[in-house]
């Protein structure tokens, strides 16, 4: 499953998407401003986040989500194996 979200609300409240196993993909919109820390708690099937241009609050690199400027990695998809190296600019 793929959700994009589009238009309000403009945060993504805790456990907002928690324990959805089929959730594969999710986009954040340029309207989200905060996502919760367990927003995607039990998401075990997440291969990848995506941010589209324009938002102001949250990037994303190879499916990886991180704030705007990749000071702070937000979350790394659990369904992913393997090794992962944090970008440079990445401070947290």
């Amino acid at each position: 499953m793929h959700i994009a979200h589009h238009g309000d609300p403009a945060r993504l409240s805790g456990l907002a998407f928690a324990d959805c196993t089929s959730l594969k993909q999710f986009t954040v919109s340029a309207s989200v401003e905060s996502i919760a820390d367990d927003a995607f708690n039990g998401c075990s099937s997440m291969n990848e986040f995506t941010v589209v241009a324009g938002n102001e609050h949250y990037d994303s690199e190879n499916g990886v989500l991180f704030t705007e400027g990749f000071d702070e990695l937000v979350r790394y998809p659990s369904a992913r194996n393997g090794k992962y190296i944090v970008p440079t600019p990445v401070r947290s």
